[in-house]
């Protein structure tokens, strides 16, 4: 699958936009979203997603974490946590399905693998205060999953909104 289109109005493709890069800037990730995703091969790297207003793109840099660091998407300060717990998308199989990926100290399982043929294909990612189902098959839902008091997160399909977590309830707010 593809992400075709542009931000804020794309979609889902089973073929490459011609006027899409290969899918990412300097580093050629398949960018699925904004933000920090985990290297489809290797735990001390990763790559940033952003939206590039002069190429009209979203972009991707790979970066490296110094020896002894692994990336991690928990770390506040930065993608790369010392013994951060090396995690990189493992597929088996001839199966499409997508793979939660488990990382520690991670209160919300945000990120999944799209595994196609015993690889993963890409990283798909819920915003902050999010979990992802990963058991629809066709793409991933990302649902509210209240873990703190006010806890807040996006309403997807509404942006005039949100949800607020209170004693453990989703409440839609605006």
């Amino acid at each position: 699958p593809y992400c075709a289109g542009t931000p804020g109005s794309a979609v889902c493709s089973a073929s490459q936009d011609p006027t899409c890069s290969s899918g990412g800037g300097g580093s050629g990730y398949p960018c699925q979203g904004l933000g920090a995703f985990p290297d489809l091969t290797s735990c001390l790297s990763y790559h940033y997603c952003y939206y590039n207003e002069t190429q009209g793109d979203i972009l991707s840099d790979k970066y490296t974490c110094p020896s002894g660091y692994a990336f991690s998407p928990t770390d506040p300060q930065g993608k790369c946590l010392k013994n951060g717990g090396c995690i990189t998308p493992t597929c088996t199989g001839t199966n499409t399905y997508w793979k939660p990926l488990n990382y520690a100290n991670f209160t919300l399982n945000r990120m999944a693998a799209y595994c196609v043929n015993g690889k993963p294909s890409y990283v798909y990612q819920c915003p902050a205060g999010m979990s992802i189902n990963t058991t629809i098959t066709s793409y991933p839902k990302c649902e509210v999953k209240c873990v703190t008091e006010n806890q807040k997160a996006p309403n997807l399909s509404n942006p005039e909104m949100y949800y607020e977590c209170l004693s453990g309830i989703p409440y839609e707010r605006k």
